[in-house]
């Protein structure tokens, strides 16, 4: 399975990437780590719900994403603090 989304993976200005549209993203529970840009410049993206597996985030990870408003973080019911 997939575990990490590589930097710069869905930057829609790199070759065969055609991600500019996408407004919508939900990593699933194997996602770990997410690499810096990974999601960078992609204009329509609003939402990002991110899996509590999620352990590292790269820098710059959403960084030109003008329409993003809402990233969402799964709650761990088993911790406590």
């Amino acid at each position: 399975p997939v575990v990490a989304i590589g930097a710069g993976a869905f930057d829609p200005n790199k070759e065969g990437n055609d991600t500019a549209s996408i407004e919508e993203i939900v990593l699933n529970e194997n996602i770990t780590a997410i690499g810096a840009k990974a999601f960078g410049y992609m204009p329509s993206l609003r939402t990002v719900s991110l899996p509590q597996t999620v352990s590292s985030v790269g820098d710059y990870a959403f960084t030109s994403t003008p329409k993003l408003t809402e990233i969402y973080f799964a709650a761990d019911a088993g911790r406590e603090g």
